[in-house]
């Protein structure tokens, strides 16, 4: 049910108000740092546009519910791409929302990351969100409001408030490891403790730490990585440029994807935040929208000064 969702008590509200409009269709626009969190209320609305039990809410135990949670409902599209949603996929979910619901319920297509969205796209995406079809719609995850206007205008808008250490039943150095992200933290929650972090962890392990993570997905696996990246931040100016390359090499021979790689860029950038280096750091973030050669970028990022 809403309730469940820590945090957000307007959000919870306002979307528990918009179904019981009952509306035929709907365009909604979630926005907010915390990605994870966004796709967490874009399944709660799915799910409360199509539960067998409940009215305004969803019940979470129900066979819709559950397939919807593991996105294996026919009338649930996850629509994605980490540099952005391409135009071809924005055609075929404008086919699809032409179809009849499977299941005979309400079609529902998410799609995330819409800020990356290129141009030709984003135009193609509002044919459909203009006069979605009765029974369709369109939840669309986004960082920022930075998007084109007319998609703003012709969305319902709805910040998703990233969770504040309290909510999450965490103390503020908890908080902070993880960034504030509240399915990591509610992970790490479930395995360990706040001394686990305390330990220290060798920034030469980070290679090992990823492979066992890739093969095993177990969560301790990449908290040990977090832990590796911060020794390496923390230390980096007293390492010289051979171990710093070495850092490199096993960050790579880890085995974890190009996306996978990003996130470790991107954690390093937010624990190295200073207002001398801003402009640098925010460079190097928007690179990661690009295909870039990914050791490039790690030797800029971790070796050069």
């Amino acid at each position: 049910m809403f309730r469940d969702i820590v945090s957000n008590e307007e959000a919870k509200s306002f979307l528990q108000r918009e179904l019981s409009y009952n509306r035929k269709s709907g365009t909604y626009l979630f926005y907010g740092e915390d990605r994870e969190l966004q796709m967490r209320f874009a399944l709660a609305l799915a799910k409360g546009l199509n539960c067998e039990n409940m009215e305004n809410d969803f019940c979470g135990t129900c066979e819709t519910c559950k397939r919807i949670d593991h996105l294996t409902h026919g009338d649930l599209d996850i629509i994605e791409d980490p540099n952005g949603v391409k135009i071809d996929q924005v055609r075929k979910m404008i086919y699809e929302a032409s179809t009849t619901s499977y299941e005979g319920g309400k079609k529902v297509f998410i799609i995330k990351d819409i800020d990356k969205m290129k141009k030709e796209a984003s135009n193609g995406l509002l044919k459909i969100i203009e006069e979605p079809k009765d029974g369709t719609f369109f939840i669309m995850l986004s960082n920022s409001l930075n998007l084109l206007g007319t998609i703003k205008s012709r969305s319902i808008i709805l910040p998703i408030n990233k969770q504040k250490p309290e909510d999450l039943n965490v103390n503020e150095e908890e908080y902070k490891f993880f960034l504030g992200r509240a399915i990591e933290i509610e992970k790490y929650l479930e395995i360990s403790n706040e001394k686990y972090l305390k330990e220290p962890l060798s920034y030469e392990t980070i290679g090992e730490n990823i492979k066992k993570y890739i093969s095993t997905g177990e969560f301790k696996y990449k908290i040990n990585v977090y832990k590796a990246i911060r020794d390496f931040v923390k230390n980096k100016k007293y390492i010289d440029k051979i171990d710093r390359m070495f850092f490199c090499d096993e960050i790579l021979r880890g085995g974890g994807d190009r996306n996978f790689i990003k996130e470790i860029i991107v954690y390093s950038i937010e624990l190295l935040k200073c207002p001398e280096k801003m402009e640098d750091f925010l460079i190097l973030k928007g690179l990661q929208r690009y295909p870039i050669n990914i050791k490039n970028l790690l030797i800029t990022f971790f070796v050069k000064d």
